[in-house]
């Protein structure tokens, strides 16, 4: 166990490869932050290592939340268990049972505190997340880490 989550999560997130679904996501991030005169962001792998456990524990545990339920922590405690650490600070927005990346985007925009963090010029580095049962159907589970 690593910090109250099994340190084989964590590993197995590390080090996964981009999927398409979390290529396309953060193509559309960036198209999204274009059409307001955004700059694009980067990709960040500790950040996405972190968004992937999280996407994939709230789906696992069919719940849409910030904090693990069972261990109490948030986004600071996983962006760690990667090997990271948000130093200048950090934002995490979630979005769970979306049928795909644009509902996702929408929803995020419509809410005042999610639209923030996504169209935050701030906002340079990005890690993302995606998760469900079969990530070519719905109900997928989505998050993104963000830093300055």
């Amino acid at each position: 166990m690593v910090g109250g989550y099994p340190s084989a999560i964590v590993q197995e997130y590390a080090k996964e490869p981009l999927s398409e679904t979390q290529e396309y996501m953060l193509a559309q991030v960036n198209a999204t932050r274009a059409k307001f005169g955004l700059r694009p962001v980067v990709l960040d792998t500790t950040l996405s290592c972190a968004a992937r456990s999280w996407a994939k524990r709230t789906w696992r545990l069919n719940i849409c939340a910030h904090f693990d339920p069972v261990t109490g922590q948030g986004v600071r405690e996983r962006v760690e268990l990667c090997g990271g650490q948000l130093i200048r600070g950090g934002w995490e927005i979630v979005a769970c049972g979306y049928p795909g990346v644009t509902y996702a985007i929408t929803g995020w925009l419509r809410s005042p505190s999610h639209r923030f963090v996504l169209l935050n010029p701030n906002v340079t580095n990005v890690g993302i997340g995606v998760a469900g049962p079969n990530l070519t159907q719905s109900e997928r589970f989505y998050t993104i880490v963000a830093t300055p």
